[in-house]
């Protein structure tokens, strides 16, 4: 069933997913690879994630985050399992995003489905489907709204941001909600 997800998403994979990682892959990324449910996965390379003095503050690297965009993800260092490695936090992190962003790929579908019986202009609707993963850009609005317009505001407080943390973060039963849903798949 997960390639009845992916066909919805397809336009925002194919126009900005894919293109992102192999974007970055040019100089910052490497190790592309199509994972088994068909998102673009890569690593940042070292020289974006090494730590740096600034000019004010601690040492930070230029980018901290496994960063989503659909079926597009380009992991921190050692994060993506290799051949024998367990998937890490990180990794189960950022495939909740690939499935938030399936889940408004599919509504805007069906907006677009209906915008094309009422108008019929399926040029609108078309745009509206497309446009689907776009609209997880209101979350990081409106966090910056409720929490302030710093990185950790706009960025980690945002919905999409702590919900995927509330489904991967380990509880006071040392498993995460994914931890426990793969469980109960295995019984049933």
């Amino acid at each position: 069933m997960r390639w009845i997800n992916f066909i919805f998403a397809f336009p925002y994979t194919l126009l900005v997913s894919y293109p992102y990682v192999l974007f970055f892959s040019i100089f910052a990324a490497r190790g592309l690879r199509i994972e088994s449910d068909g998102t673009l996965t890569a690593e940042w390379r070292d020289w974006v994630t090494r730590t740096r003095k600034h000019r004010s503050g601690p040492p930070r690297p230029i980018w901290v985050y496994s960063t989503t965009l659909g079926h597009g993800i380009i992991f921190q260092r050692r994060c993506r399992p290799e051949a024998g490695r367990a998937a890490s936090e990180t990794w189960g992190h950022e495939f909740v995003h690939v499935r938030q962003t399936e889940d408004l790929m599919a509504i805007s579908f069906l907006v677009g489905v209906v915008v094309a019986a009422v108008t019929g202009n399926w040029i609108l609707s078309l745009a509206l489907w497309t446009a689907g993963g776009a609209f997880q850009a209101v979350w990081f609005v409106t966090a910056g709204l409720r929490y302030g317009w710093t990185l950790d505001g706009v960025y980690k407080q945002s919905e999409h941001e702590r919900s995927a943390y509330a489904q991967t973060d380990r509880w006071m039963t040392g498993r995460s909600w994914l931890q426990v849903e793969n469980e109960v798949k295995k019984r049933n």
